[in-house]
């Protein structure tokens, strides 16, 4: 596919609300403006209006775009997003196609990830800036975490990422890394200069002033100009320059407008708020003394290389991303110093414009073209890989999507619908994709280990789930990924610490793989040896697949008791089975003979408290227990048997290596699993998965089981059946 002939569609839906409101753009207004006047040609407007997103056919879409980049008359745009939304259902939505989204907003809903995975887009991203998360004090209440939530989605959907700056790069990536996230394909792609100086103009005012363009908020500090102008009244008295504020109102501009218009009243400033258009803009700039650029924080800075371009001196903050973009052609001075920008404002004010700027350097201004030259890959990237699933269902479709980013999953109701030599996707342990057709790559997809508040047979979702290239973790018949980890990787010693952060954290919370509530048990005064042994799903594929000899709980119970003749044996069923979710033991009469107690309804991670052992065929309980430090004898193969932290009464020949318990953490936990969020439904870190785990189940044991469990368990029963 060439460039031309890759379907684009533009997000501009911050576009159309804010001009619709005759608002003037910002700078991200101006970047977008620009993806829209470049690709105006070849692409389809999308818009979210009234909880839904609509593709706008393409004539539709070229009558926005015209308007967005001459916005008259003012509701003119609404009108073709009206028009276009009720055509839209006759044309057919472009598929494997590129959205690119210059404008942060709506990146952290739902919907927008629903799209993106329905229609099998790559996801092309801008990245202005991580003010709210760097510098929150210059940011509205909760900002920080909507940025973080924007930011979080934009990662797991997007295939590529431009950001505006190195300095923005930087800190997307010391952000992604800091939560533990992936970070796709990254370009750096400075802005181009959008205003230009075409003939001559006259001087809107006859005595030296300096501009300053920016929305009016506490972040672009012009509480220091006005202190510098007050300065400089007391200094120059009816020779003081005058101060042109250009910008509209933005967050806690209230006291900042105060004072400057206090300072007009004074005859100190010239304001020019909310109303300048581009040729006004270029002829204030053109003719100013320099332009201020006093900011605590920036993305990147669009004023200071449009000055430089026009030959207007530049006095500016100090910033990292200000010496990147311009390097030393601006004079720049610490954001707290009054003392130097009324100095550095006042020589430059005590001389002519042409003495001002004759030392200047020239100033070779960032274009357009080549920011646009830096997403030509993009353009011919060819479409995401197309992965069919076999055998889920509904309420599982979603988080299969999310659990294979950067791919198109389309879900099909049999293998003859697969193409030859396909991947496919399929839930557990079914050996129809591998038996029926050979050709096919399959991906195995099953519960995590850190899975949910609640019964994976109640279908509660989950919050983890691992995807397997060779097999699963629970079929000790052949090898899967989690299995080739631990005999032939090695894991560095960071990736050790952070396991060993994380088991802290599992034990510290208390979590396990449902998280139930229940009752604490205590061991028998004076009983010497506390061995804890969990029932199974006896028709479980972890059982048929893992447990070469020993199959069954009864059987499990009779070795145990006869390895362990005088322990005191605790016996707990599997939650499904309690729940009446699944086949109960057909010989728990003769299971609750060979133990010394039953435990039913009781909190896992409490009864770990007064055991001194745990006993397994397969059961993740074994697992569980090794995170806290309990000894595990297997008389299964599960996956965290064989590696010299398990007594194993049936070792697997195949695996030879001696781990750590921390090594152990680092495949099962870190490495195997993916999470999910439960706010955004999107892939996150293992550290987040955990912290939104233990509030959940705080939650819910604080409000307790719902009245309607018995109904709806009563309801699986009838329709999906016990198996």
């Amino acid at each position: 596919m060439t460039p031309t002939d890759t379907p684009i569609v533009i997000d501009v839906t911050r576009l159309v609300a804010r001009l619709s409101a005759a608002r003037l753009p910002t700078g991200i207004d101006r970047v977008g403006l620009a993806y829209v006047d470049h690709f105006e040609h070849r692409a389809r407007a999308l818009v979210r209006w009234a909880g839904r997103a609509h593709l706008l056919p393409r004539r539709e879409s070229a009558a926005l775009f015209r308007w967005l980049l001459a916005p008259s008359p003012r509701l003119l745009g609404y009108f073709w997003v009206a028009v276009g939304s009720l055509r839209a259902a006759l044309c057919a939505a472009p598929r494997e196609g590129l959205l690119i989204h210059t404008g942060h907003g709506g990146l952290d809903a739902a919907s927008y990830r629903r799209l993106v995975r329905r229609q099998g887009w790559r996801l092309l991203v801008m990245i202005h800036d991580l003010i709210p998360l760097t510098h929150p004090e210059f940011c509205r209440l909760g900002e920080a975490q909507r940025h973080a939530a924007r930011l979080r989605q934009a990662l797991s959907l997007a295939t590529g990422v431009v950001c505006n700056s190195a300095a923005t790069h930087t800190a997307l990536r010391s952000w992604a890394a800091d939560q533990h996230l992936p970070v796709p394909p990254v370009a750096v792609a400075h802005l181009g200069v959008g205003l230009t100086l075409t003939g001559t103009s006259p001087r809107p005012l006859a005595t030296p002033y300096f501009v300053v363009l920016g929305t009016l908020e506490p972040r672009k500090n012009h509480a220091l100009l006005v202190r510098v102008w007050q300065a400089l009244r007391a200094q120059l008295g009816p020779l003081t320059p005058r101060l042109v504020v250009v910008g509209q109102p933005g967050w806690l501009y209230e006291q900042t407008l105060k004072d400057l218009r206090a300072g007009a009243a004074r005859g100190d400033f010239v304001l020019a708020l909310d109303a300048c258009s581009d040729a006004q803009l270029v002829t204030w700039i053109a003719h100013a003394q320099a332009l201020l650029f006093p900011s605590f924080a920036e993305g990147y800075g669009l004023p200071l290389v449009e000055a430089l371009g026009l030959g207007v001196p530049v006095i500016a903050s100090d910033l990292a991303v200000f010496r990147e973009i311009a390097g030393d052609h601006p004079q720049y001075l610490a954001p707290h110093d009054v003392a130097a920008w009324t100095q550095a404002i006042s020589a430059c004010a005590t001389l002519d414009a042409a003495a001002a700027r004759a030392p200047r350097p020239p100033f070779v201004a960032p274009t357009w073209a080549a920011h646009f030259a830096v997403l030509a890959p993009w353009l011919t990237a060819p479409a995401l890989p197309r992965v069919y699933a076999v055998g889920f269902s509904r309420w599982k479709q979603a988080a299969l999507a999310a659990a294979l980013p950067g791919s198109h999953v389309r879900f099909v109701a049999g293998l003859d619908l697969i193409p030859p030599g396909a991947t496919v996707a399929c839930w557990g342990n079914d050996p129809t994709a591998l038996t029926a057709r050979p050709d096919l790559v399959v991906l195995r997809v099953e519960d995590g280990f850190l899975r949910s508040v609640g019964l994976g047979a109640e279908l509660t979702a989950p919050l983890s789930w691992v995807v397997d290239r060779r097999g699963l973790y629970y079929d000790a018949t052949r090898t899967s990924d989690l299995e080739e980890w631990l005999e032939s990787a090695n894991f560095s010693s960071a990736e050790c610490a952070r396991a060993a952060r994380l088991r802290a954290q599992v034990v510290a919370d208390g979590l396990t793989k449902y998280n139930l509530a229940g009752a604490s048990w205590s061991r028998p005064a004076q009983v010497l040896r506390v061995i804890l042994v969990p029932g199974q799903v006896e028709s479980d594929a972890s059982l048929r697949a893992g447990a070469p000899v020993i199959k069954t709980n009864l059987a499990l119970m009779q070795a145990v008791r006869a390895a362990a003749p005088a322990a005191f044996i605790v016996y707990k069923p599997h939650p499904d089975v309690l729940a009446g979710l699944r086949v109960a033991d057909g010989a728990a009469a003769q299971i609750a003979a060979l133990a010394d107690a039953v435990v039913t309804h009781v909190n896992l991670h409490a009864l770990f408290a007064s055991v001194d052992e745990v006993h397994v065929l397969t059961s993740l309980t074994g697992f569980e227990a090794l995170l806290r430090g309990k000894p595990v004898t297997c008389y299964g193969v599960p996956f965290y048997a064989g590696w010299g932290l398990t007594h194993d009464m049936y070792p697997l020949a195949r695996r030879t290596r001696r781990r750590s318990l921390d090594e152990l953490v680092a495949a099962a936990l870190l490495r195997y699993p993916v999470y999910f969020s439960r706010t955004t439904g999107e892939q996150t870190s293992p550290e987040h998965a955990l912290a939104e785990l233990r509030a959940w189940r705080d939650e819910a044991h604080r409000r307790g089981a719902p009245w309607w469990r018995g109904l709806w368990r009563a309801l699986l029963r009838r329709v999906v059946g016990v198996r």
